[in-house]
């Protein structure tokens, strides 16, 4: 069913079955006029003291304990707390583009982070720690400057290899190991390079896949 802008604005009066359409249930930072909604202007600060500007926010998330960074120049500054962030919790990268995924294995709860200029970091909720192949935990087969895009998938992490056709997954429930990569270079005759990751479900014989 499709509805049209809660022209009527918030309703905290009646029931949700005798609510005219044009009421909204909830209506947070939104103003109605007679034919549209339009956010609510303005904005304030969370986290100041960052030295240029965010590229990147990455939540770490690990049950009942959850933090923000915020990515800005070679810097990563927590931001958690919001207020003046202090000094950075990463101060050596040469992008700040990072992208992320939170993973959760029986050895604990991670965040990764990949760029495909520096090396991978890994957050376990405490430390940071650069992924290379000497590194503990290491990530061998793979020169991991060029990894971009983590993702999880399957129970494994996986990665995408910078202007390239090539995905790279680590073994089942964990966060370093010996890479192994899937090749799509020979279903892409006309070349590219791998830009996204996503799973697609497979249904039961009525879908897309038919």
């Amino acid at each position: 069913v499709s509805l049209p802008a809660p022209t009527g604005g918030w309703n905290a009066r009646d029931g949700l079955g005798e609510m005219p359409p044009l009421d909204a249930v909830i209506l947070d930072n939104w103003f109605p006029r007679p034919a549209d909604v339009i956010q609510r202007p303005g904005s304030t600060n969370w986290a100041t003291g960052l030295l240029a500007q965010v590229n990147a926010v990455m939540a770490y998330n690990a049950g009942s304990s959850s933090k923000l960074f915020a990515a800005a120049g070679a810097n990563i500054y927590d931001c958690t707390a919001g207020g003046a962030v202090g000094a950075a919790v990463f101060s050596t990268a040469t992008s700040d583009k990072w992208l992320h995924t939170n993973v959760a294995t029986p050895g604990g709860n991670f965040l990764y982070l990949a760029n495909g200029a520096d090396k991978p970091l890994l957050y376990n909720g405490t430390t940071w720690t650069a992924i290379d192949g000497t590194s503990t935990p290491a990530i061998t087969g793979v020169t991991t400057t060029l990894l971009t895009s983590p993702y999880v998938a399957k129970q494994r992490v996986w990665f995408i290899e910078k202007n390239s056709l090539r995905a790279w997954y680590l073994p089942v429930n964990s966060v370093g190991g010996a890479a192994l990569s899937l090749d799509f270079g020979t279903l892409c005759r006309r070349g590219g390079y791998l830009v996204s990751m996503a799973e697609w479900t497979v249904e039961g014989g009525f879908g897309m896949s038919d």
